[in-house]
């Protein structure tokens, strides 16, 4: 849908998607670890889409070694779990949120994404290491 007007604060107008993206609660991620990384990670690695190359400042990277720093941040992040939900709950297709990929949202929404959420948060371990040991 194409906007002809400024965006004046309400969401009637826009897709669905954006609508369910504008209402769920982000208040967990002053807490991120993606917030302020000390590994250094470059912003871009968490909409880097697979099999590109980026530049950042002098240096070229391929989209996967920075979709793995990105990943690597998720896994010692205290909020990562809530990230993941609210990237379930918004629908959101691309990018990393909590330690999940496109895909792993995919198939969150195709199971129980509340039961994938709350084994990884009682277990202490990562969304994509419960995924794994679901289709195993």
């Amino acid at each position: 849908m194409a906007r002809t007007r400024s965006f004046d604060g309400t969401f009637e107008d826009l897709p669905l998607s954006m609508q369910r993206a504008a209402r769920v609660d982000r208040s967990f991620y002053v807490s991120a670890a993606c917030r302020n990384d000390v590994r250094g990670t470059p912003k871009i690695a968490w909409t880097a889409t697979p099999g590109r190359k980026y530049r950042v400042g002098a240096n070229i990277f391929d989209a996967d070694k920075l979709i793995e720093l990105a990943l690597l941040t998720c896994s010692i992040c205290p909020v990562q779990w809530r990230c993941a939900a609210a990237a379930i709950e918004a629908d959101e297709s691309a990018g990393t949120w909590g330690d999940t990929l496109d895909n792993i949202r995919w198939l969150s929404r195709q199971s129980d994404p509340v039961n994938i959420l709350e084994m990884a948060e009682s277990t202490g371990t990562t969304v994509q290491r419960v995924i794994a040991r679901l289709r195993t």
